[in-house]
């Protein structure tokens, strides 16, 4: 269980760093190695006892102590490996250093950390709030890019790189819901990169959530007065 819940937090972490990484304007082989570096990120958590993934409470210290211990672990486990010694073993060492030097292990500032490491720290904790875990809900995705916002505007994630994250994904990502002020249902089916709170919506149900044949596309850009709405984790 351990194993899974680790290998699809890194595999949603490789493709929204890829995703970042080709927004940033990287070429293919920088978008490949930032993928890599998503998908090997966390491998030192399977170092972490078990018990700490399933525990329904907050960690006490040493349990802490384990988790904090995985960017280390990571590095270790990298550097055996001869084809990925360099960039991919620094990048597990350094996915959880923040740009203000309050990070760990090595309480490194932004200038010392990899871009890389800062991608995958932005992607990292968007995707981890959005992941259920033993001990709460997933989060709805707005929810989550505001507390992106918060700490990229606090310097514990690299600022430009949130902007680029919230442009890129929009504060309502692709795919989540909607619900609009007169009840009905909307999917966010287009982004808009200047315009990040207005993103292109479809209409999917009326407001006694009858499915509709043909949903109805709006762009909120060019809705005025723009309608109220509050997200939702489904539409059902």
């Amino acid at each position: 269980r351990t194993k899974r819940y680790v290998t699809r937090h890194c595999l949603n972490v490789a493709k929204l760093a890829m995703f970042l990484a080709r927004s940033l304007g990287m070429g293919p082989e920088e978008v490949r190695d930032v993928a890599i570096c998503g998908l090997l990120h966390d491998v030192g958590m399977m170092k972490v006892k078990h018990d700490v993934f399933t525990k329904h409470a907050a960690l006490d210290k040493d349990e802490w102590e384990q988790v904090k211990g995985h960017p280390i672990e990571g590095a270790l486990l990298l550097t055996k490996e001869v084809v990925l010694r360099d960039v991919v073993a620094r990048v597990a060492l350094e996915h959880h250093e923040k740009p203000d030097g309050t990070g760990y292990p090595q309480g490194k500032k932004k200038n010392e950390i990899h871009l890389y490491a800062r991608i995958i720290n932005v992607v990292d904790t968007y995707g981890a709030m959005v992941s259920p875990r033993a001990h709460r809900l997933p989060m709805l995705p707005h929810t989550a890019m505001r507390i992106v916002m918060d700490d990229g505007a606090k310097g514990m994630l690299d600022w430009e790189l949130v902007q680029s994250f919230v442009k890129a994904m929009s504060m309502y990502p692709l795919g989540s819901y909607l619900r609009l002020e007169g009840g009905e249902i909307a999917r966010v089916v287009r982004a808009q990169p200047d315009l990040p709170d207005k993103p292109v919506i479809a209409v999917v149900a009326d407001a006694q959530r009858n499915i509709l044949r043909v949903p109805v596309e709006i762009d909120l850009a060019m809705t005025e007065p723009m309608p109220n709405f509050e997200p939702i984790a489904s539409p059902i």
